[in-house]
């Protein structure tokens, strides 16, 4: 099934439904319905696509949360703009009438063409930091040290403090302002002057808390396990959605929430310093 809808769309670049699940309860506790919240943003379509698996996009390793999730933005969009688009493409889109996502296909090249190339994408990445190894390790790293260590507290068991930090980092790349990016690129300007013509926008949310032996729960896996949050009675993964939205990933969102749904000529910051930071390894 194809849409044919002129709109543009706002992309999440994932292929882990339940990210969308939260933001659609976070956007409810808000007082918003996702059609409110699509048509304020902007008579917008929201899409769901795995773009790690539709271009190959690998991900860079990288203790810094911010760094991560920035080049998820530049690579796609880079694939997006330098890679030959194909009919066939599956996606997921939100039905406002039947209140749920559906499975949608790009019927021909140009379609997917045409609705990538203004679309709005969404990554986004969470990080782990112990107080104990200065606050960066494992940071965004903390898949991997799981795939080692399924449960984290033997690593801080005998250090002097549990203490962490866990954040959340949500980037936003706006296709339809980077058109001078294809210009760059295919005027053989090089890869250098384009990646310092992109423009992304980054939100960021961080709960302090400390690192407890696992315990079984019902709401999320992985870290979150072993992830209890200062404030809270119980640790992460038995938080329903409901007691999460002011930790860090409801407060990274929040952030993108209020940038999406301001004028924008009221509250628009590039934010090229910072990334020019990130990019030098100085963040």
């Amino acid at each position: 099934m194809s849409c044919s809808s002129s709109k543009p769309a706002l992309i999440y670049g994932t292929s882990n439904e339940q990210k969308l699940a939260e933001l659609i309860a976070q956007l409810t506790h808000l007082g918003l319905s996702m059609p409110s919240f699509l048509e304020a943003f902007g008579k917008f379509r929201l899409l769901i696509m795995d773009f790690e698996r539709i271009y190959g996009v690998p991900e860079v390793q990288d203790v810094c949360c911010q760094r991560v999730s920035w080049h998820k933005g530049f690579s796609t969009a880079l694939h997006i703009v330098t890679k030959s688009p194909c009919a066939g493409l599956e996606y997921k889109e939100y039905d406002a009438n039947a209140g749920q996502f559906v499975s949608r296909t790009f019927e021909d090249g140009d379609e997917m063409f045409r609705v990538l190339n203004a679309a709005t994408l969404l990554f986004e990445d969470t990080s782990l930091g112990f107080d104990a190894m200065g606050g960066v390790y494992p940071g965004a790293l903390i898949k991997h040290a799981l795939k080692h260590n399924p449960d984290l507290y033997p690593l801080v068991q005998h250090l002097p403090t549990h203490a962490a930090t866990a954040s959340c980092t949500m980037t936003l790349v706006r296709m339809d302002e980077n058109q001078h990016l294809r210009t760059h690129y295919f005027s053989d300007v090089g890869l250098t002057t384009l990646r310092e013509s992109f423009v992304a926008y980054q939100f960021e949310g961080s709960t302090r808390g400390r690192i407890v032996p696992v315990q079984a729960g019902e709401h999320g896996g992985g870290w979150d396990a072993n992830f209890h949050a200062d404030g809270k009675n119980v640790p992460h993964n038995q938080l329903p959605t409901a007691q999460r939205f002011d930790l860090f990933r409801g407060q990274a969102i929040d952030a993108m929430l209020a940038f999406l749904l301001t004028p924008r000529q009221t509250i628009i910051r590039e934010q090229k310093d910072a990334l020019d930071r990130l990019l030098a390894g100085k963040l």
